[in-house]
C-alpha cells in the first residue's frame, strides 16, 4: 500500500514538473508544423561589413549578418554570440512571402543590452534573415549561432523532489494536528 501511495505521489510530481513548469516547451514540442531548434553557425551565414581576423571576425560600420532560406514559421530566433564588448541593441530584419528584400517594415528592434545571448519572438513565416549587432565598428566575434524556435525541456529533478519533500512535510504537520475538543453539550 505505501509503494502505491508513495509511487503515485512521485508521478504526480513528474507530472505537475511536465505541465506546469514546462507548459509552453510541452506545447512547442508537440506543435507539428513548426520546425524547432534549426541552428546556423557563423559559416552557414553571409557576413557583410565584417573583416577576418584569424579565428574571429571584426565589424565595421554597419555590420550584417544574413541567414538564408529559413523559410519556415519562426516564433522566436536565440542568439548566442562571443563578442568583446556589450551590444547595445540587436535589430532583426527578416523577409517573408510579401516582402523579398530587408526594409523597416519587417524589423525587430532589441534594445537590451547583451554580450552572451538574446531572445527574439517574430511570430511569423521568414524566409530570410538580417542580424545587425549595433552600428559601431570594432566589435570582435569569435563566434554566433542563431537558433529557430530553440525547445527545450527544462527538467529540474530538484524540484520534483522539493515538490515531494512539501507534500510529506504537510501530511506530517496533519499528523501532529489534534482534533479540538469542544465542550458542548
Amino acid at each position: 500500500m505505501k509503494v502505491k501511495r508513495i509511487l503515485s505521489i512521485v508521478i504526480v510530481a513528474l507530472i505537475i514538473e511536465l505541465l506546469v513548469f514546462n507548459f509552453f516547451n510541452v506545447i512547442h514540442l508537440l506543435d507539428k508544423g513548426l520546425e524547432k531548434n534549426k541552428e546556423y553557425t557563423l559559416e552557414q551565414m553571409e557576413i557583410m561589413n565584417w573583416e577576418r581576423s584569424g579565428n574571429d571576425i571584426i565589424s565595421g560600420l554597419d555590420p550584417m549578418i544574413i541567414v538564408d532560406d529559413v523559410a519556415t514559421v519562426v516564433k522566436e530566433i536565440n542568439i548566442e554570440c562571443e563578442v568583446n564588448n556589450v551590444i547595445p541593441y540587436i535589430d532583426v530584419f527578416y523577409t517573408n512571402n510579401t516582402y523579398d528584400q530587408f526594409n523597416g517594415e519587417l524589423l525587430i528592434h532589441h534594445k537590451q543590452p547583451t554580450n552572451t545571448t538574446a531572445t527574439i519572438k517574430i511570430n511569423q513565416y521568414v524566409k530570410d534573415l538580417r542580424i545587425d549587432l549595433g552600428d559601431e565598428a570594432g566589435l570582435k566575434l569569435s563566434n554566433i549561432k542563431v537558433i529557430i524556435n530553440p525547445t527545450k525541456i527544462d527538467f529540474s529533478l530538484s524540484r520534483v523532489i522539493a515538490m515531494i519533500l512539501i507534500y510529506f512535510a504537510s501530511i506530517g504537520l496533519f499528523y501532529l494536528q489534534k482534533n479540538p475538543e469542544y465542550k458542548i453539550k
